[in-house]
């Protein structure tokens, strides 16, 4: 298949080339002179990392955090980049929600060329072979040259003349990838098509590759020898020659991301906040069972050297060793400074246990495969905080995937902000910070329930690594609970294990260690008398941690297979 494997072998280079190993300290921390967050993944290119914010690009040094140059100079762009750079042939393209794409140089800033698209941009624009193609909204692809910016695909017909999209006549879904100098693309059929870029002809398959169920945000991946796409709750590998399957896996996961590949193995993400690594060469697990996040995933995992990372909605960053299952760092990002929600402050609760999935969907033809349907998404709960003033927001989610380059780990999140860590260019040695936040250090009050002992633990540099907590009164260790948002609770019971405290003077200890090591360790003291009326933590009685319950389940649609490779031409 001509140059088939290009691609895929610069991609496997790419990976081999960057290692992250662990937890590494904060270098910098740059924020755009735009008030909107990043779109996509950064950008790297040796030490320029390109990032698009708002109606501009910009390079930043990845050793200092400095701004290079932004594009445009002066204005920005009459509409927004929501989409990551991409680097062609020497040339820095970037596409508006304008309908323009950007030609730029790379070392300057300056305009190569400017192009407008016929349609409205969709998704990330890609390289593939020689050209960069570009996904539109009313279902066409178009296809540029890096180096001018004019269209491949010209019209022949002298009475109408410019560019000449391919039409994908059942429609577009998900994005489209390359491979070579071929484009993978997604229907609405659940059908993926490869299409050569430079003849425009499908003559690579003798038929497309049907699925049951394609999910809206899916993607092929393309990784040595072997497309990896995930479809409902199958995760399949793909002979990109013959379009036949090597392998098909019923992960039991609904999977709601692209998977991430490395020659570690298929890292897959599921709706339920859990994960785990199938082999490369048959699909099977490679751990005993998933592993738990903690929170639900926000962007698609990534291959991070001989790791795997994954952003959740907590606003933690999890790194994830393949071999063992096991969680070797999180990191919370936190806001600079206060940030707070307006109107009422609210934040919707948990959402309602899952609805049962959809019957088992048909495969192509004979031979098809297919799972039920994916459990529906549970509706959000509402709050039960009757505080309607503004609230506090303590972590941040990323805005776009977490991106190695070298050494550094680059997270772009929605505070317009992009974080920094790398073990070489950051120095972490200060231990966490702890503070008693309730009751006042140092003051009198009754031990009767319900006294909370309300602490908050934070570390800039690397995060908390919060199975070093450890609360000890009178040199005793206490029960506590840890909530991602640095706070740490210790609760009394008659019936528990944490009993009331007694009269007199209470020595409270809080130790905690940071992911690089440092430790740290705060005493404070509380004189307890019995005979006070006892206090509570203010709004304790207003629903557990402020969250009320969550609403039903929405179930899975019906007649949707839980995904899988569909049959032949029999369909």
């Amino acid at each position: 298949m001509r140059s088939l494997f290009v691609g895929a072998i610069g991609l496997a280079a790419a990976i081999a080339g960057a290692q992250f190993d662990g937890p590494a300290p904060l270098a910098w921390r740059w924020f755009p002179s735009s008030a909107k967050f990043a779109s996509g993944t950064p950008l790297a290119d040796g030490d320029s990392i390109f990032v698009c914010s708002g109606g501009r690009v910009y390079d930043i040094d990845r050793t200092t955090g400095n701004k290079v140059w932004q594009f445009p100079q002066t204005d920005p762009i009459p509409g927004t980049f929501k989409s990551s750079p991409i680097l062609s042939q020497g040339v820095l393209v970037a596409v508006g929600d304008n309908k323009i794409v950007y030609g730029i140089d790379p070392t300057t800033g300056a305009t190569k060329w400017s192009s407008v698209l016929p349609g409205s941009p969709m998704g990330q624009i890609i390289e593939c072979g020689k050209y960069i193609v570009q996904e539109q909204s009313d279902n066409k692809l178009i296809a540029l040259d890096p180096l001018s910016g004019k269209p491949v695909w010209a019209s022949a017909d002298p009475n109408n003349p410019g560019p000449s999209p391919y039409n994908v006549f059942d429609g577009l879904t998900g994005q489209i990838a390359a491979i070579g100098n071929d484009i993978l693309y997604l229907t609405q059929k659940n059908e993926m098509h490869c299409l050569d870029s430079v003849t425009r002809e499908e003559n690579i398959w003798d038929h497309a590759v049907r699925f049951t169920q394609i999910d809206s945000n899916a993607q092929p991946i393309v990784f040595n020898n072997a497309i990896y796409i995930a479809s409902g709750q199958f995760l399949i590998s793909i002979d990109p020659v013959s379009g036949s399957a090597n392998w098909q896996t019923p992960t039991g996961m609904n999977l709601v991301f692209p998977p991430a590949v490395s020659s570690q193995g298929v890292f897959a993400v599921a709706d339920d906040g859990t994960a785990m690594v199938f082999g490369l060469t048959d699909g099977t697990a490679q751990w005993a069972k998933p592993i738990d996040l903690g929170s639900f995933a926000v962007q698609r995992p990534t291959v991070v050297g001989t790791k795997f990372i994954v952003p959740t909605t907590n606003g933690a960053i999890n790194l994830i060793d393949p071999a063992t299952g096991n969680l070797l760092w999180s990191y919370v990002v936190r806001p600079i400074g206060e940030l707070k929600l307006n109107g009422s402050g609210n934040r919707g609760g948990p959402g309602g246990g899952a609805g049962p999935g959809g019957p088992g969907g048909l495969g192509g033809g004979p031979g098809g495969f297919g799972g039920g349907g994916g459990a529906g998404q549970g509706f959000a709960g509402g709050q039960n905080n009757t505080n309607n003033g503004p609230k506090e927001i303590t972590e941040l989610e990323t805005s776009g995937a977490v991106v190695l380059a070298g050494t550094t780990l680059l997270i772009p999140v929605k505070d317009t902000s992009l974080l920094a860590f790398d073990p070489e260019l950051g120095v972490d040695l200060t231990p966490p910070n702890t503070r008693m936040l309730f009751p006042t250090p140092g003051s009198q009050v009754s031990g009767r329930p319900p006294l909370v002992l309300l602490f908050r633990i934070r570390d800039e540099g690397t995060g908390v690594n919060e199975k070093t907590i450890k609360i000890l009164i009178d040199g005793n260790p206490y029960d506590h609970e840890y909530k991602r948002d640095g706070t740490v609770y210790v609760r009394f019971s008659s019936e528990g294990k944490n009993q009331p405290l007694a009269d007199g003077r209470h020595e409270i200890t809080v130790q905690s260690t940071d992911w690089m090591g440092n430790a740290g360790s705060q005493t404070y003291a509380l004189t307890i008398d019995n005979t006070l009326k006892p206090i509570q933590l203010p709004g304790q009685n207003n629903g557990q941690n402020g969250r009320g319950p969550g609403g039903p389940g929405k179930g899975g649609a019906p007649g949707i297979g839980g995904g899988g490779l569909g049959g032949g031409d029999g369909g």
